[in-house]
């Protein structure tokens, strides 16, 4: 029995061709709510970057946020997460600061920029973030350990730090800017966080995705789904390949499992 539906926001619930969340997405979270099924969110946003979301209409109770790093309970009890080591996140701001690339750290309740406030305003504006501060000093990381970060520069240069340092990853989401992400952490991991925390198992959820960062989540869910235009690894995994969030993708996949009519 189905009894948590986990949901990536963009590309899944959120569309960037209209930057909005299609109705059809509301009615279906909606249902899913009104017959008892848990609603989480897993997204490589931080907590704090779902505003879009939630002005939509979309209810949730957890959250699996910065691509699985941190796990909360509605956007306000973290439960659980991976973050980065001190000497971790020192290492990569001096090394974007040496060549200068602009770079922000997502850490519990906030993102706090180290380099280069200014390039990140589109991302602040587009996401509604509020929550987002200039560190000049670059010290926050002393009080509170991020759970990710995100740094802009090109595909070689994240190449080059990734091959000297196998324990970071970069999961990029536009031309030349990237998610900065542990290679031990993931959706799927965070999701098994979650799933831990409310007993609760993974054949017990039922999961929507895009990209290739919902591969481990995809892979584990009870039922799995991609999108329409999903990354081509995940066809090969996903149990049902819906159609686009702008085609009622959302709505029309849980009406073929008879989660909701």
């Amino acid at each position: 029995m189905i009894r948590l539906a986990v949901f990536d926001v963009d590309g899944t619930l959120y569309s960037h061709k209209t930057h909005s969340v299609p109705q059809s997405a509301v009615d279906a979270v909606k249902k899913l709510r009104e017959q008892g099924i848990q609603i989480a969110i897993a997204s490589g946003r931080p907590v704090f970057a779902l505003q879009n979301v939630i002005e939509a209409g979309i209810e949730f109770d957890y959250v699996v946020g910065c691509n699985g790093h941190c796990v909360y309970r509605s956007t306000n009890e973290l439960l659980g997460g991976t973050s980065f080591t001190k000497e971790m996140v020192q290492e990569f701001t001096d090394f974007c600061v040496a060549h200068d690339y602009p770079l922000n750290w997502k850490f519990p309740y906030a993102n706090y920029v180290y380099n280069h406030i200014e390039a990140f305003e589109e991302i602040r504006a587009t996401l509604k973030i509020e929550e987002m501060y200039e560190c000049y000093q670059r010290n926050r990381h002393e009080v509170e350990l991020p759970f990710g970060g995100v740094a802009f520069f090109t595909q070689e240069v994240a190449d080059a730090y990734a091959r000297k340092h196998p324990e970071i990853v970069f999961i990029k989401f536009d031309p030349d800017q990237y998610d900065v992400s542990l290679a031990k952490a993931n959706k799927g991991s965070g999701l098994e966080i979650l799933l831990k925390e409310i007993d609760l198992t993974f054949d017990e959820c039922i999961a929507f995705g895009d990209g290739a960062n919902d591969y481990e989540m995809l892979s584990k869910a009870g039922i799995s789904v991609a999108m329409k235009e999903c990354h081509p690894s995940l066809l090969d995994i996903c149990d049902y390949h819906t159609d686009d969030c702008l085609e009622d993708g959302i709505y029309n996949a849980l009406k073929y499992y008879q989660l909701i009519d």
